[in-house]
């Protein structure tokens, strides 16, 4: 599949994830299916149609699987599980597809895989909303003419098949062989397969010398001619005569010269005229980049030749001119000019995609930081935009799975959710975008790789658990399944503390997971969030916890009413003095002093007068001592009859004991000080 096939799947993907969260009407629908037009007439463009299908848990494309790595990527494993999900074998997009057409389909692709079924399945709604250009389960053929394929109804494709004459590519069968003498009948067919060949070579073979790509030519030519009738003399013959038709006359006897200069004018006829100003070479471009000059980097042929440039300079060791490179591009990047800053980020994409290949991840890292600058700042949707965020995508999947440093990806994770969360002000397209992104992000691989690495308290620790905040608030759904079913208290004090930095995002997630109830020790750490992220409004949660049946639920339920403070949770926990527990009605006398809550004032006077609370005489006198010491904290200035005479009473019957007597002379005190 060609690579704008790829690309479409991201923006299908994309467009899909959308429809089920925005109404149609939405402007970041109908960019996606904007994107999505602009797309397919790019792919579509040859008159061929685009079929992906799959079979045996693969995507295909063009009848042909994905490479290994493309399969694992975020937004294909979510598109074939769509796929599977709706019973799709095959979905193809012909040429002539419209608008509407795509709306239509995005708006069936948006429904529950219940709802299809129910109404007959995704072909049958196609149909009754009248989209022709997009077929469900119809597979294809496609046959294209000897005008647009050098090996027409074979079943190696034409880059294959120039490989192959090169040496780069393992044989061929005997039906090819036979196939190809028979086209070979056909002079004019040996110089399409030269251009096909030459337009390889220039290519893929951009950095060789000219006498290396005429080598590489002349290479090509005696293979095609050991697969025809024809010698090599023949064939470029053949090739000069069909050349002559349209280009200068070769004029040369000597077969490498005469290569050469097919070449030459084969790479004229292709190159675009140049514009005024535009550097004339590869090495003058470079030259005035590293002098600032921004303008530059639109010239195409520099921009085709800059990534492998710098990987080049990387392989090589040439850091401090690989460091100048990125740091003109870095420059660039904030231009005035939209057109350089989209350029530019263009350029920069591809780079990392060659500094993948090549595996140079510390370098990726560097420039990632300066394409991180630029999404922050850049307020433009773009294509570039889009294919710097599938990069920095690819580059925070790495990061984290492979080099297992979630930190050194926190600056890619942090700038997309700031403009996720609305923090940095972006069009609603970008807002979705950086959504996406996360989301793709937040497998049960990388979470749990990034959970198994915040244990610790150093600085790594700490960014880490950064780390888990960003991807768990797009699926803190996933990370409560975790902290109910984890057996291991440290994960579990991890979930804790991403949750509880995740803020109000949290609140009802946690709450509705606290009425679903639980474990002991998944209740307690529910009502501790609560304590953390939530306000009066879950007061009420709380409540029934203050007599649940294990004391440690209880007690987490009161120091979470205290936290959240107020007046609702201190009338919560007075009423609750006399049905709890007087193990925890004693903490809770000492909850309300600590949050003064002066209307308990007159209750807690009144623990300390009467002696029908609690029969045991020692719990008794522990509660009053605790009610002492709260009437002191709140400086109730009511209590201090009650108070004085407590410290004025003695006797063996009807005194206080010594301690109670202590704490009341404190609490006045601390009452009159005031």
């Amino acid at each position: 599949m060609k690579k704008t096939g790829v690309d479409f799947l991201f923006v299908l993907n994309a467009a899909i994830t959308n429809i089920r969260l925005y109404p149609p009407t939405s402007e970041i629908i109908q960019t996606s299916v904007a994107r999505m037009e602009t797309a397919l007439k790019e792919v579509l463009a040859d008159g061929e149609a685009l079929e992906f299908a799959e079979s045996e848990k693969n995507l295909l494309a063009a009848g042909q699987p994905l490479p290994e790595k493309q399969q694992q990527r975020p937004q294909i494993r979510s598109f074939l599980s769509m796929m599977l999900d709706f019973g799709i074998k095959s979905i193809t997009f012909f040429p002539g597809i419209t608008g509407p057409e795509i709306s239509q389909f995005l708006q069936v692709m948006g429904k529950s895989a219940q709802e299809i079924q129910n109404a007959g399945g995704p072909g049958q709604l196609l149909e009754k909303a009248g989209v022709s250009h997009i077929a469900i389960d119809e597979k294809i053929y496609v046959e294209k003419d000897a005008d647009h394929r050098i090996v027409s109804g074979l079943e190696i494709s034409d880059t294959d098949f120039v490989r192959y004459l090169l040496g780069e590519e393992g044989a061929v069968d005997q039906q090819t062989i036979d196939q190809v003498r028979e086209m070979a009948a056909d002079p004019d067919w040996f110089a399409r397969v030269f251009e096909t060949g030459a337009r390889y070579l220039l290519e893929q073979h951009a950095d060789a010398t000219r006498a290396e790509q005429t080598r590489l030519a002349g290479r090509m030519l005696d293979s095609l001619a050991g697969l025809s009738d024809a010698d090599t003399e023949q064939i470029l013959k053949s090739i000069s005569e069909a050349f002559d038709q349209t280009h200068q006359d070769v004029g040369a006897a000597d077969p490498a010269d005469t290569i050469g200069k097919l070449l030459d004018q084969y790479k004229q006829a292709e190159a675009p005229p140049a514009s005024p100003g535009r550097p004339k070479t590869v090495k003058e471009a470079l030259s005035r980049i590293l002098k600032g000059d921004h303008s530059s980097f639109l010239d195409q042929k520099t921009a085709d030749v800059l990534p492998k440039a710098a990987v080049q300079m990387a392989r090589q060791e040439k850091q401090d001119m690989l460091a100048a490179l990125t740091g003109q591009m870095g420059k660039a990047l904030r231009d005035d000019s939209p057109e350089v800053r989209c350029a530019v980020a263009r350029i920069m994409a591809e780079t990392d995609e060659q500094m993948e290949a090549a595996e140079r991840l510390d370098e990726r890292i560097a420039m990632s930081k300066k394409l991180v600058e630029w999404i922050k700042t850049e307020d433009r949707i773009s294509e570039e935009y889009e294919q710097v965020t599938r990069r920095l995508e690819n580059l925070a999947e790495t990061i984290i799975t492979q080099k297992d440093a979630a930190a050194d990806a926190e600056h890619i994770l942090e700038a997309y959710s700031l403009i996720r969360d609305g923090r940095l002000s972006k069009p609603e397209a970008i807002q979705a975008l950086a959504a996406n992104m996360l989301q793709h992000l937040s497998t049960d691989q990388i979470l749990e790789m990034v959970l198994s690495k915040t244990g610790n308290t150093s600085d790594t620790g700490k960014e880490d658990i950064r780390t888990l905040v960003i991807l768990g608030s797009t699926t803190i759904e996933r990370l409560l399944d975790r902290l109910r079913d984890s057996h291991s208290m440290a994960e579990r004090n991890r979930i804790v503390q991403a949750v509880s930095r995740m803020g109000n995002a949290a609140v009802q997630p946690v709450a509705d997971r606290l009425a679903q109830g639980g474990p002991w020790f998944y209740i307690r750490n529910l009502a501790l969030l609560l304590g953390r992220i939530g306000g009066p409004e879950q007061l009420s949660l709380l409540e029934p916890l203050l007599t649940y049946p294990d004391y440690r639920v209880q007690l987490e339920a009161v120091k979470s009413i205290q936290a959240i403070d107020g007046d609702k949770a201190g009338d919560m926990l007075q009423k609750h003095i006399p049905v709890v527990e007087p193990q925890l009605a004693g903490h809770i006398v000492s909850v309300l002093g600590a949050i003064r809550y002066q209307p308990a004032a007159p209750y807690l006077i009144n623990l300390l007068e009467s002696k029908s609370f609690w029969q045991n005489k020692a719990v008794r006198d522990e509660i009053r001592t605790k009610a002492c010491e709260a009437l002191g904290r709140m400086q109730a200035k009511e209590a201090v009859s009650a108070l004085e005479k407590v410290v004025r009473t003695r006797g063996f019957f009807s005194g206080y004991p010594e301690n109670i007597r202590a704490a009341a002379a404190k609490a006045l005190s601390q009452i009159k000080r005031d």
